[in-house]
């Protein structure tokens, strides 16, 4: 069984709500009361772990998927 974007946002923070919560600076509460992550909080979360969670990773229902990233080559 696959994770769920919830539970990859968990794993994110240190893997339980209150982690969460006190990455986010909001209560325990609040998290337990999500069946998905809020847009706003989904990039908060990708800042707060600079990027090893992803809004695209959080919300693809929202974001989409996420860019394809080019290489750039010196000239």
């Amino acid at each position: 069984m696959s994770d769920t974007p919830l539970d990859i946002a968990r794993k994110a923070a240190g893997g339980k709500n209150v982690d969460l919560a006190k990455l986010l600076g909001i209560t325990e509460s609040a998290v337990s009361q999500w069946k998905t992550v809020p847009p706003d909080r989904a990039i908060e979360l990708e800042q707060k772990t600079e990027g090893r969670v992803t809004r695209y990773d959080l919300r693809p229902d929202y974001f989409g998927l996420a860019p394809k990233r080019t290489r750039r080559v010196a000239a």
